[in-house]
């Protein structure tokens, strides 16, 4: 996610973006630091799911900035559109797994 955040736009059009991205990127990061910290691998399966939609909003948000920077007459609004869902998406995880603890694990339990 790095790299690609770091490579070079063919269009400075999609830069605003792309620093809306690295924020989510951030959160991210903390977010699998503050799993990793419980040290706790049942905490970790149950949060899992949110980290890989984590990910994923945030590789095709960077895929489609690129593609948009290439030819904004075709991604641009797209680009514009998903990176919107992408923070919503991730802000939430990133807002779930922040207040998640790990006695919670017990309530997803089944009897």
């Amino acid at each position: 996610m790095k790299e690609m955040i770091q490579a070079e736009l063919e269009c400075d059009c999609m830069k605003a973006l792309r620093e809306r991205v690295a924020k989510l990127v951030e959160l991210y990061e903390e977010s699998i630091e503050r799993i990793n910290a419980e040290n706790n691998q049942d905490l970790h399966d149950f949060l899992g799911r949110r980290l890989y939609n984590m990910t994923a909003s945030i590789v095709e948000s960077l895929l489609l900035i690129e593609d948009a920077s290439k030819a904004p007459e075709l991604f641009a609004k797209s680009a514009n559109v998903f990176v919107r869902h992408a923070e919503e998406e991730v802000i939430s995880h990133a807002a779930y797994i922040k207040a998640f603890r790990a006695d919670d694990l017990k309530n997803f339990q089944a009897e």
